[in-house]
């Protein structure tokens, strides 16, 4: 389980730092550039905690994975897939993808953001059945952050895969994919993801069940 550093329990960065929680990368790094010149040249005894909280909040905030997780401090983000295979696992057709659920899934257990994944014993969920069709692929997921997760989804390693999707799968003609926020620590069921799924189906992307195009901030944002 990967893990981003953020600023320390307590420690806004954007405070840290006297932004705004909407200020962009410039800003932000000029901000950081006064204010530790500011610091250098103070040589009180509180200066080198100063300095390390400029540095942590810096290093916070100028990473796109980090500076997400912090916005989405308590909550993290779940998502779940289903796939129906145009013929069986053990078929020639889905040999590729068979091949490469371990080494994908290795890559999503290493890459930052990571959470956890819904998994057999043989470590991948092929053998889980739901949404009411036994045919059905699930894969679900929970990630620090919306972004972390679309970095994963459109790295190199997942999009090669994910580009021969229709060639291993048909077209179910509705959503196949949703999104939504749990709390930090808690581990959603495939209970919870087939009712956001039907609500994602039922209304559209909105803050209870949204995509990866249209999605929303954590509650309380």
């Amino acid at each position: 389980m990967a893990r981003r550093e953020v600023v320390g329990e307590g420690e806004d960065p954007y405070r840290v730092l006297q932004v705004d929680p909407a200020a962009c990368p410039e800003v932000i790094t000029a901000a950081f550039t006064v204010l530790r010149e500011m610091v250098l040249g103070d040589d009180s005894d509180d200066a080198p905690r100063r300095l390390a909280a400029l540095n942590a909040a810096h290093r916070t905030l100028t990473d796109p994975l980090r500076r997400a997780a912090h916005d989405a401090r308590g909550h993290h983000v779940a998502q779940v897939n289903i796939a129906l295979p145009r013929e069986p696992l053990d078929s020639d057709l889905l040999a590729d993808f068979v091949a490469a659920l371990d080494p994908v899934n290795a890559v999503a257990d290493g890459s930052p953001g990571f959470v956890w994944r819904l998994q057999t014993e043989e470590g991948d969920a092929t053998a889980v059945r739901a949404f009411g069709d036994d045919r059905l692929i699930v894969n679900m997921s929970v990630w620090e952050s919306v972004e972390a997760l679309r970095a994963f989804t459109y790295g190199a390693d997942h999009l090669a895969v994910l580009r021969r999707r229709r060639e291993w799968f048909a077209r179910l003609g509705q959503p196949e994919t949703v999104l939504w926020w749990v709390p930090a620590g808690t581990v959603p069921t495939v209970a919870d993801a087939e009712e956001r799924l039907a609500t994602l189906r039922a209304h559209g992307p909105a803050p209870r069940a949204f995509t990866l195009r249209e999605a929303f901030p954590p509650p309380g944002d």
